[in-house]
């Protein structure tokens, strides 16, 4: 989890948060917390979902349901973050407290019927499940012939799960609120042993030469 408080000076640098639907814009946060739902592991197949919770003065506006676009700014210069849709609200006071979710959560959540004929291309069934859902379609790199409907009575998001597993790659929503998949690629750094265990490293791809493990009993190099 990231943590943000309002108008942070970093070396000089201000940094701050805001949030943006259509011209309105909330610019008064107090702290915004970033987090990712995931179950820690690697896999392929995983469909993970971000959330921030904000906390801020009571906004004049009623953001019940509203879908913002999260920046962080350093010294006036916006970043997207991602799109996120109100989802909890709590009141105190004259201060609000509310969590907001990207698209995998909200857009997902609903059982997937098809109507497509079978056998059929993985990337009809694709286009279809991002079609209920509201989504952008993926592009597949591997197209192979379903030749029964196996995914209907899922959740939109098991069945992008299930494809993005099929291709070898996660499935996650980019910044720009797109579905989009993605996999590890080599690089060509490799982290020495004083930066392995170090929490910050340098702005760079690391190359993982091995992992040791233990399970308490034993201990294993891979």
């Amino acid at each position: 989890m990231r943590t943000c408080t309002q108008n942070i000076n970093a070396d000089g640098r201000k940094l701050s948060a805001k949030l943006v639907s259509g011209a309105n814009a909330l610019t008064g946060i107090t702290t915004l917390q970033y987090s990712l739902e995931s179950s820690g592991e690697i896999t392929i197949g995983a469909t993970p979902s971000a959330n921030i919770k904000v906390t801020m003065p009571t906004p004049s506006m009623n953001i019940s349901g509203v879908e913002f676009t999260h920046f962080m700014s350093c010294n006036n210069e916006d970043v997207q973050i991602g799109i996120f849709k109100v989802d909890t609200i709590e009141k105190r006071n004259n201060t609000i407290t509310f969590t907001a979710y990207d698209r995998m959560y909200h857009k997902t959540k609903q059982e997937y019927k098809s109507a497509l004929t079978y056998p059929t291309s993985m990337q009809s069934v694709m286009n279809e499940v991002c079609s209920q859902s509201g989504l952008s379609t993926v592009t597949l790199d591997s197209d192979p012939q379903l030749q029964a409907d196996v995914l209907s009575g899922y959740t939109c998001r098991d069945a992008i799960g299930y494809i993005a597993g099929y291709q070898g790659k996660n499935a996650i929503i980019d910044s720009s609120g797109n579905l989009v998949f993605r996999w590890y690629t080599d690089c060509s750094y490799t982290a020495d042993r004083y930066k392995a265990n170090i929490p910050r490293a340098d702005e760079a791809n690391t190359v993982i030469q091995y992992v040791i493990c233990s399970n308490g009993d034993e201990t294993f190099k891979s």
